[in-house]
């Protein structure tokens, strides 16, 4: 045994102090206590149980408390072989610590086959009977045969769910699988970012516009006094600048046709200009939502209808757009909205819609508002049919069943936008589409209503009720997508033919079959049909990306069909987000309607952008030089083709980056990714016999065949 020097002693003993020693003043060395880091979990600790320091213990997998098992001094505790219960999907989402959980999961696949290949250690290495379900990757990888992959198994075995909860700010947010951002993570060749991470710019800062300075709903958390009938009613506008705004809006078709009955409403204004005072506080804030919409409508246009206003209160556009905002406002709160009346539900309505163009991106806060709009209508018995009740006129049901349809459609728009599930399931109503009909097929005077026209295209409701079946069984494919519950892929092909037969059951002008048909017909029809389409494409993507990308690259795919679905419906999304690009453009068909490429469909053009990233990162990943996948699917576009579509996207994403914060981070993700891809694109390789190289990715120009688009295309450099 070695002796310790006295000097060594000193050194690390601590020093005595006593009262003498403290009364002269003398100092001493300070105590420097060793650190010990605490390697058994909380639970062993305190019940002074002998820890196996795994996570999570056995000790608390005997008791049920596995999700509860913690390490205080987890950074420093030492390392443990990832275990049988441990899943991918516990990893850390940040890209360093990301590439390292997936090198460790690779040693435990490593270490695992060596132990089946063993003879002495075969019988070791079979799974036990009471192997808890929930396995990992890895493990599925090692235990699969080429005969179990070539079955169709379920989606728990073939992919990994996209929802994700990040923790910023001390805060949880959940995005389920209906929202973009949680297939970004997925994306192959972004790993190696995390090399560049600390040299990148820094992201930059989206700077809110001045109608948006209120950090939420004004409803909600926004400073409103409160208000008299008399002082809201100071700040009506003119009549001339009032049936000015109303007209463009109600004019408008996509937006008008569905929240009023434009008649009646005329009417109802007549008798508000003889005597104001008469009118109900909530009829009141129905004008003021209404002007206040069309005045947004009309800012994110270009236009300016104040400027030629005799109406020297209202000079100013945005000042105005505030002011009808906040006299909204004011009059829900005196009408008492929570106690919902007549117009409250329409009110609320066009208020939602308006706070949705107030940022480019989506705020969750208009989504609770939505939760409201939901709760008040069922108060109403919006969900249940007119028809139910005689003591409501034809005129009120059809009205009920026009808006109930509204709120139906926004639920699942909406709820998609924050990658949370829906509020309304088909079970909770039985109200009946509304029928084709034009505003002057009927009034509140009317005693029965007309036969419905079912395929008339000049009647806007026809395009609402053919997009609301097909927006019917979309809700079903979300909650299918947001279920806890794996499913089957039968129970997919079953869906995806319901969604396929009630497409085709469409009329003929309301079908797009190539994106030249987006060059016929009226504004309006050609809106209506892209309506139709944006709604069929994201329902395809949404109910087969859970299979798109295998967990198993060195075997036969069993679903090539959804991984052509999922392609095939981007590529339709993204041709279409490319279109409305050009055509906003000045002197285009739809620059005096840009609010059309504003934050309500932005959504759908993440989604399809990043699923057709993920496609290509997967197949650059598992066979880099182009042909055929290893998946054994063959989409209609060649690699380059997809790689056009997806830089085009990209470039819209960038042009918006300083105003969005989600199209910032789409740029940013997507730019990454062409960085790999092309870098992988230079590497040769030997194909039958010849060397093949993938060209470099185009930077301006193509052709409309490659790209199927319209010859506007080709005016995009």
């Amino acid at each position: 045994m070695s002796s310790i020097s006295p000097t060594a002693l000193e050194q690390t003993a601590p020093p005595l102090q006593t009262g003498e020693s403290r009364s002269k003043g003398e100092e001493k060395p300070k105590s420097r206590q060793r650190f010990k880091p605490q390697l058994s979990c909380t639970l062993c600790r305190t019940r002074k149980l002998k820890c196996d320091r795994n996570s999570p213990c056995q000790n608390c997998q005997k008791r049920g408390l596995a999700s509860t098992c913690t390490y205080i001094h987890a950074s420093v505790r030492r390392n443990k072989p990832p275990t049988a219960q441990k899943t991918s999907n516990d990893g850390p989402r940040d890209f360093q610590s990301q590439v390292a959980h997936l090198e460790e999961l690779v040693v435990s696949l490593m270490n695992r086959t060596n132990a089946i290949t063993t003879p002495t250690k075969a019988s070791s290495s079979q799974p036990s009977t009471e192997t808890n379900s929930r396995t990992s990757i890895s493990e599925s990888t090692t235990n699969s045969s080429p005969e179990d992959w070539t079955e169709a198994v379920p989606l728990a075995e073939t992919t990994e769910s996209f929802e994700k909860i990040d923790i910023q700010d001390d805060q949880n947010n959940y995005v389920g699988d209906t929202h973009w951002s949680a297939i970004l993570d997925s994306i192959a060749l972004l790993k190696d970012q995390a090399e560049d991470k600390k040299a990148a710019p820094p992201e930059p800062q989206c700077e809110p516009s001045p109608s948006n300075r209120i950090n939420g709903p004004t409803l909600l958390v926004g400073f409103v006094p409160r208000a008299t009938r008399s002082e809201i009613l100071a700040f009506v506008p003119s009549k001339q600048l009032c049936d000015k705004l109303v007209y463009a809006w109600t004019g408008s078709g996509d937006l008008g046709a569905m929240m009023l009955h434009v008649p009646t409403f005329e009417k109802q204004a007549s008798l508000f200009w003889v005597a104001p005072q008469s009118a109900s506080m909530m009829w009141v804030a129905l004008l003021f939502s209404v002007i206040g919409l069309s005045s947004t409508l009309e800012k994110l246009s270009g236009g300016n209808s104040f400027k030629s206003s005799t109406d020297l209160a209202f000079k100013d556009q945005d000042e105005a757009i505030d002011i009808f905002r906040e006299k909204t406002v004011q009059c829900l709160i005196l009408g008492n909205y929570t106690e919902p009346s007549p117009y409250t539900i329409e009110t609320l309505l066009i208020y939602y819609i308006t706070d949705q163009f107030r940022s480019p991106d989506v705020q969750l806060g208009t989504w609770l508002i939505f939760g409201m709009i939901v709760r008040a209508a069922m108060r109403l018995g919006y969900h249940r049919d007119g028809s139910h009740s005689p003591k409501i006129s034809v005129f009120q049901a059809e009205m009920q069943r026009r808006l109930w349809a509204t709120i139906v459609h926004l639920d699942i728009q909406t709820s998609c936008q924050v990658g949370l599930p829906r509020m309304v399931r088909e079970s909770m109503y039985d109200t009946k589409p509304p029928r084709v009909l034009l505003d002057t097929d009927f009034d509140e005077n009317s005693t029965a209503l007309p036969q419905s026209a079912d395929f008339d295209e000049s009647i806007p409701m026809c395009h609402t009720n053919v997009k609301g079946m097909i927006t019917k069984i979309f809700g079903n494919i979300v909650d299918f997508a947001n279920s806890t519950t794996p499913a089957t892929y039968e129970q997919v092909m079953k869906l995806d033919r319901t969604l396929h037969d009630a497409h085709d059951s469409a009329p003929a002008f309301l079908k797009i079959g190539s994106m030249d048909d987006m060059n016929t017909g009226t504004l309006e029809s050609r809106m209506h049909r892209f309506g139709v389409d944006l709604v069929f494409q994201k329902s395809r993507c949404i109910l087969h990306r859970k299979y798109l990308v295998p967990s198993k690259t060195n075997l036969a795919y069993p679903y090539p069909y959804s991984v052509t679905e999922c392609v095939e419906a981007s590529v339709r999304l993204l041709q279409a987000q490319i279109y409305i690009y050009i055509e906003t453009q000045p002197g285009e068909m739809l620059y005096d309607q840009r609010w059309r490429a504003s934050a309500l469909i932005t959504h759908d053009f993440l989604l399809a952008a990043m699923i057709l990233a993920v496609y290509i990162g997967h197949c650059v990943v598992a066979e880099p030089l182009g042909g055929e996948s290893q998946m054994g699917v063959r989409v209609k576009w060649a690699r380059e083709e997809l790689l056009l579509i997806l830089e085009k996207s990209q470039k819209i994403w960038e042009e918006t980056s300083s105003t969005s914060k989600e199209s910032a981070k789409a740029a940013k993700a997507l730019g990454a990714m062409m960085v790999k891809v092309k870098e992988a694109g230079m590497r040769k390789t030997q194909g039958n016999g010849a060397s093949r190289i993938i060209p470099q990715l185009p930077v301006q120009g193509a052709t409309a065949t490659s790209v199927q688009a319209p010859g506007s295309f080709l005016k995009w450099t």
